[in-house]
């Protein structure tokens, strides 16, 4: 049997309430305002299964509409290095 470990981070709403984003649509809403191309463009630069709010934000904000075919064209490569991962074929 497979064991997870918990590493202890703070859950979702820690982290928003650290931010000041728990529940105020008015203040998502500015902070999704602010993004711009330059934000969405240098989350789409970040690795794969690098998080944070900030890149969160630029990739759900009406200024990364531009950038969903770079979006899943990015998801399709990383689908196929996992999948060729997993076969045991990595490239």
């Amino acid at each position: 049997m497979i064991s997870i470990q918990k590493h202890p981070i703070d859950d979702i709403k820690t982290i928003l309430t650290k931010k000041g984003l728990n529940g105020n649509d008015k203040l998502w809403q500015k902070q999704l305002d602010e993004v711009n191309g330059r934000d969405v463009e240098r989350a789409l630069a970040t690795p794969a299964g690098s998080y944070s709010l900030e890149k969160l934000l630029a990739l759900i904000s009406p200024a990364a509409e531009d950038y969903l075919e770079k979006m899943a064209q990015l998801a399709q490569q990383l689908t196929l290095r996992k999948s060729l991962y997993f076969l045991n074929l990595k490239i």
